[in-house]
């Protein structure tokens, strides 16, 4: 893969990069089974499909990890799954920490054709019994739990935006949910962040719906809404700047910064 903004790279290899002592030889294998929680996604349409995977890595950050992770490398055929990256970079494998906090991951859906595709999980190896695993498509507002239901049928249009619709979503099962402000601001996700013109909010599974302020930093409100599962925020005409989104759930105030570009 050359460095963004390149189209070609050269890559030398010398003799004396050679193994001649086969005892330094690397075995291309494993030991032992693959203990690490593995979920793998898959998207299928028009005649084609696509594969993500997302795993739980003793030292993997939701960044780009080189050690750990893989960046996606478009298919000529236009369809394409990957995962987000905290900054933004689409990954075709995403190790990440322990399953067992409350994540919320974005994911690249394109497709080359309007009509309908399907998002599996096809494979969830060693997930923690504790983790709930569910997928919320942002368009529809309808949220599956993957555990339950592997497919989720869907259509989407060729051209629309790969990036805000799906997200996968890793949390503590019901019933060991934490509660405090700071576990549920971190299950609630603005996106994209900065923002132009919109953004997209996303509370976790199963919120009631709940009253939001948008605040200017002199503390002034500049948009009230009543938020759902997955709603849009309209900030066209509101001037740059670092705002703060104001909202309670279950009893805990909460608040998250939004950038408006």
């Amino acid at each position: 893969r050359v460095t963004p903004g390149q189209t070609a790279g050269t890559l030398t290899f010398k003799n004396a990069h050679r193994l001649t002592d086969e005892t330094l030889n690397v075995p291309v294998r494993r030991s032992a089974a693959d203990a690490r929680p593995l979920v793998q996604l898959a998207l299928a349409g028009a005649g084609t499909s696509d594969v993500a995977y997302l795993y739980a890595e003793a030292g993997a950050t939701a960044d780009v990890d080189a050690a750990f992770d893989a960046v996606k490398l478009a298919n000529p055929s236009g369809l394409n799954l990957a995962t987000l990256a905290a900054t933004g970079a689409a990954l075709a494998i995403d190790g990440r920490p322990a399953f067992a906090t409350a994540q919320r991951i974005p994911l690249q859906v394109a497709v080359p054709a309007t009509g309908p595709y399907t998002l599996t999980a096809a494979t969830l190896a060693n997930l923690p019994a504790t983790t709930a695993l569910t997928l919320t498509d942002a368009l529809t507002g309808q949220t599956t739990d993957l555990r339950r239901t592997a497919a989720y049928a869907f259509t989407a249009t060729a051209g629309a935006p790969a990036v805000g619709r799906f997200f996968l979503n890793l949390a503590p099962a019901a019933g060991a949910l934490a509660t405090t402000g700071a576990a549920l601001a971190a299950q609630v996700q603005v996106y994209p962040n900065p923002a132009r013109g919109s953004f997209a909010l996303l509370l976790p599974a199963g919120t009631a719906a709940t009253a939001a302020t948008l605040m200017n930093a002199l503390g002034q409100t500049v948009r009230t809404l009543t938020a759902t599962a997955a709603t849009t925020v309209d900030v066209a005409g509101l001037a740059p700047g670092v705002y703060t989104l104001r909202l309670t759930l279950a009893g805990q105030p909460v608040s998250k910064r939004v950038v408006v570009e």
